[in-house]
């Protein structure tokens, strides 16, 4: 039975509704988890999946909300990386680029290029 609170309304609804109905389901934490992990690495923007993970965590007690949407410190080799990266961007060599992405995600971020420029999370 999803409760009325749990009813998806925007954001990733499927992916919240999967999960509402894992913990429903004798409450099949795992299955959860594994609808969490689903989403994060699903194509939605990040706005949604940031929505529908703190619904999420509102059951789980993870404390998502003091790390979703915060600044985060790039160290300076990161940064580095994406310059260089923009930088082969405007020079169409997206060969490199590719690399270089694949270097900057290797480290543990990604890179999202947005009207303003890249976004690194």
């Amino acid at each position: 039975m999803v409760r009325d609170w749990e009813k998806p309304k925007i954001g990733c609804a499927q992916y919240e509704e999967d999960f509402f109905k894992a913990l429903d389901n004798d409450l099949n934490t795992p299955q959860a988890l594994a609808v969490m992990w689903y989403l994060i690495k699903s194509d939605y923007p990040t706005s949604a999946k940031a929505e529908s993970l703190l619904k999420m965590d509102k059951v789980l007690g993870l404390g998502l909300d003091k790390y979703l949407g915060k600044q985060i410190d790039v160290p300076g080799q990161v940064q580095k990386l994406v310059d260089e990266r923009e930088q082969a961007r405007k020079d169409r060599d997206f060969e490199k680029s590719d690399q270089l992405r694949k270097r900057i995600k290797d480290m543990g971020f990604e890179i999202e290029d947005t009207p303003e420029g890249p976004k690194i999370r």
